[in-house]
């Protein structure tokens, strides 16, 4: 399928030379122009078996991911970004985005290598995003630094469990752009509750959350590359966001750290967010830190988690056709079995570093709800995120 780069290319040509046919006698502005280009991707996403989604359906999934309206036109932007990567635009006609660079290899600018990729690119994201096609996962599996990223990150795609688990054990952004691991492009959505947990289930990347947030935290909108929008995150969606962050260091334990000086170290965070915000403390206190269980110690300086500790955790519940699911010692099918589990039974994600290659991310290391003391690992196939 997309892996098959001659028929690709060679149904692309095709298609290409048809509109050009078509549009004999025409001057040469005409038939380059960004709507032909976009009838030719349509045809070609047709040819590989895209099923393209009714209007409606197809502008409520780009608001889900995108937090962009799909009626804006698309000719202007792409025509001044087609020279810049990672930037995209919504043709509402065949219902699919499409990379600007694209536009070049209509006019026969660019080399067939580049050509390939962003072709390739084009058929995946679209069978993904708007089909969830399982067929293109290979291909985007295999992209583990740029398009994988991009899908999970960026996209907000979080659907495909495989996919996502694989980019949160190896988080990728480009330096400037780590507010995505926090937000959702979708403002209505929130902060990013279940990444952020899942980034935080490995210690380090605390202060590098944290420093993003701090240095985020008065911009106002940003720039998704997609068509031109913007992505507005509100006032309270920000406040969350770091609330969530402080409670954690009020738990957090590391490197010899008791709990006082964790909590002590989130005063610390959180008052430096204080002095950048004038009325953020103001803020905070009149939404009661908007009931996620932090107290805020003043005369002894610490922070303390008073309730709602599950805010902290990704909670699962086990799905099987069978009636039951096996808790296994290791991630792999023949491994010894500790504990039956019947469906629906809540299991929480705990932290498991996993050396590179193999199947590990198809599995997840976690304990029941139930009974902390009882570890072991659950296939992806049998879980289903507890949102």
């Amino acid at each position: 399928m997309i892996n098959k780069i001659g028929k690709i290319l060679i149904a692309f040509s095709i298609f290409f030379s048809i509109v050009t046919l078509a549009n004999t006698g025409l001057d040469n502005k005409s038939t380059n122009s960004v709507i032909e280009k976009i009838d030719v991707m349509s045809e070609l996403l047709i040819h590989q078996n895209y099923q393209q989604p009714d209007l409606d359906k197809f502008k409520e999934k780009i608001e889900d991911y995108f937090g962009s309206n799909s009626e804006e036109s698309t000719d202007d932007f792409c025509l001044n970004h087609n020279s810049k990567n990672k930037r995209y635009g919504i043709a509402n006609i065949g219902n699919f985005i499409y990379p600007c660079l694209l536009l070049d290899s209509f006019l026969g600018e660019e080399s067939d290598k580049r050509h390939d990729k962003y072709v390739k690119q084009f058929i995946a994201y679209n069978k993904l995003l708007f089909n969830d096609d399982n067929s293109v996962k290979k291909y985007v599996l295999s992209k583990t630094y740029s398009d994988l990223p991009e899908i999970v990150i960026n996209f907000n795609y979080e659907k495909d469990a495989l996919l996502y688990e694989t980019v949160v054990t190896n988080p990728y952004e480009s330096e400037g752009n780590e507010w995505r691991y926090l937000f959702y492009n979708k403002s209505s959505k929130g902060y990013r509750k279940r990444f952020l947990n899942d980034m935080l289930l490995d210690k380090s990347f605390f202060r590098a959350l944290l420093m993003s947030l701090y240095v985020n935290w008065n911009i106002e909108q940003y720039d998704i590359g997609i068509q031109g929008k913007k992505v507005i995150i509100s006032q309270s969606t920000k406040d969350k966001a770091l609330i969530h962050i402080i409670k954690y260091q009020s738990h957090l334990q590391n490197g010899g750290e008791d709990l006082e000086r964790s909590q002590r170290l989130a005063y610390e965070y959180l008052t430096d967010f204080f002095d950048k915000d004038s009325s953020l403390k103001d803020r905070l206190e009149k939404n009661n830190y908007y009931n996620m269980g932090i107290k805020v110690l003043v005369d002894k300086q610490k922070v303390i988690s008073t309730s709602h500790n599950e805010l902290l955790e990704n909670h699962y519940y086990t799905k099987s056709p069978k009636k039951y699911i096996n808790l296994l010692q290791k991630p792999d099918s023949s491994s010894s079995i500790i504990k039956k589990l019947p469906n629906n039974t809540e299991v929480i994600k705990l932290y498991k570093k996993f050396r590179q290659g193999g199947d590990y991310n198809e599995w997840l290391y976690v304990t029941l709800a139930s009974d902390r003391s009882i570890t072991g690992y659950i296939h992806l196939n049998n879980l289903e995120f507890n949102y």
